[in-house]
């Protein structure tokens, strides 16, 4: 059991630090140059874990795989379906440029890679919340390009 939690989290530890780090490159964030406190992190990822990860993970990596497999459809498109409808379902962010049309597309394959190589919408979840407070963090703190 430890080995499987163990590669878990690692699994989602590289795939969320590479992500957020491409998409801090795509969206150029320029950052206000502050320096996130640990206070600061834990309170974004709390928040992100509350909102947008908690609501929308269910969904877009449990209930809707499952009855597209139930369907017919494999594993693996069952992904990419969900990946398409879950960008569809952020079409209010059309006019952010890269944002939509790279980082929400491939968040959200990455999101299904999560849940479907750990066999669980909770890591999916987290990854979600890490990706959203790490994008906050790029975005309004960190000036890395």
């Amino acid at each position: 059991h430890s080995r499987g939690f163990v590669k878990n989290l690692l699994l989602t530890a590289v795939l969320v630090a590479a992500a957020a780090l491409l998409f801090a490159w795509v969206r150029g964030f320029k950052g206000g140059g502050e320096v996130p406190t640990a206070e600061s992190v834990w309170r974004g990822l709390c928040f992100q874990l509350s909102f947008a990860a908690v609501m929308e993970e269910p969904l877009f990596r449990a209930f809707l795989p499952a009855l597209l497999e139930s369907r017919g459809l494999r594993p693996a498109a069952a992904v990419l379906a969900c990946a398409a409808i879950f960008w569809l379902g952020h079409v209010y962010y059309i006019g952010t440029g890269a944002n939509f049309w790279v980082v929400i597309p491939l968040a959200s394959l990455l999101l299904g890679l999560v849940a479907c190589r750990t066999g669980s919408m909770a890591w999916s979840m987290g990854a979600h919340a890490c990706l959203n407070a790490l994008g906050d963090i790029f975005q309004h703190s960190l000036r890395l390009f």
